[in-house]
Parts: C-alpha cells; sequence; structure tokens
C-alpha cells in the first residue's frame, strides 16, 4: 500500500465540524496519522497499534507519535487565522514539522532489513513551502465561493496535500553502499 489522496480526502469528509481550536487540531492530527499509516518503505507499512477500548483501554499507538505531535503543535493558533492563505500556512507548517520530527524515527517507523538509517530528503513539494502555500490558498477560496460539496471540497485539498507529500527518501544500511529508497 501507499499514501493516497483519496485516502487523505476521505480522512478530511469524516471530520465533523467543530468550533474550538483543539479538537479541530485533534481531528487533523488524526486524518494524517490514518493517511500517513498507509505509507511504505521496501513494502513495509508502519507498526501501528490499533485503539483496543479493553478493559483495559490501549490507546493507538505509533513509533511516529512524536512526529505527529509536531504536526499537532504547528497548528496551534490555526482558529486565528482569519485568510485561506493563513490557513494554509498552518496547515503546510504542520507537514514541514511532521517530517522534521520524523527524521530520527525512520529505523523504527519502518522496520526493514537491512535497517533504515535515516531520512534522505523530505517530501519535494515541502521543499518551498510558499509554494504549496500558495497552491493551496485558492483552493480554499475557491471551495468556500463556489459552495462545493464536502467531498469535492476534501477532495481538491487533498490532492494538493498529497502531491506535495510525496518524494521523500530515506537512506539504509547496506554496506558498502547505503541504498536510497522512496517513502510510497
Amino acid at each position: 500500500m501507499a499514501m493516497s489522496a483519496d485516502t487523505l480526502a476521505s480522512e478530511l469528509e469524516a471530520l465533523d465540524p467543530v468550533a474550538d481550536e483543539a479538537p479541530v487540531i485533534e481531528n487533523l492530527r488524526n486524518a494524517w496519522d490514518l493517511y500517513f499509516a498507509e505509507s511504505t518503505v521496501k513494502g513495509i507499512s508502519p507498526i501501528v497499534t490499533p485503539y483496543d477500548p479493553g478493559p483495559p483501554e490501549v490507546p493507538r499507538s505509533t513509533p511516529y507519535d512524536v512526529a505527529l505531535d509536531a504536526f499537532a503543535g504547528a497548528l496551534t493558533g490555526i482558529s486565528t487565522g482569519t485568510t485561506a492563505v493563513q490557513g494554509a500556512t498552518y496547515l503546510v507548517n504542520a507537514m514541514v514539522a511532521f517530517w522534521g520530527a520524523l527524521a530520527p524515527l525512520v529505523p523504527t517507523v519502518w522496520v526493514t532489513v537491512p535497517p533504515l538509517a535515516t531520512l534522505t530528503t523530505i517530501p519535494t513539494g515541502l521543499l518551498a513551502p510558499p509554494t504549496v502555500i500558495a497552491a493551496l490558498a485558492p483552493v480554499f477560496t475557491a471551495n468556500t465561493v463556489a459552495a462545493l460539496s464536502k467531498p469535492d471540497c476534501m477532495s481538491a485539498i487533498a490532492a494538493i496535500l498529497h502531491a506535495n507529500n510525496t518524494g521523500a527518501t530515506v537512506t539504509d544500511t547496506t554496506v558498502p553502499t547505503p541504498l536510497i529508497l522512496p517513502v510510497l
């Protein structure tokens, strides 16, 4: 499996509108989690411990929870954004924070043989955040102005987020020449 715009669109569409910032951030974090859980390196997906209501209750956990927390942290203040550019900036900054926090976690996220060593490059679209923001902001505005359906809105947003979340690579520990592998 690999990350897909369809999965992200589905997760965004499933979000319920909320008035307070904390649940908005938690909802976006959870949507990103379920989207990223489909990522693969060498056909290996992240190991995810699913939620179990118990007893005893076991919360969902992933080896990339720290990166999800960085994603959520970068969204703090999103409710104060009053323009499409501000909203897009928060989302793109959250993606950059996620990948930055993910870098040292790579060997535990995708457990491969030989083990992975490091994140080599972040998604290519995130190398120029202003470009992604410039692509995303008009979509926010168009979705509002055109009064599109929720599925159409979320599909348009997911398409841009996903397109700019591809191209990441990791390096394994093959001796003598480590391999650079795509994150799909």
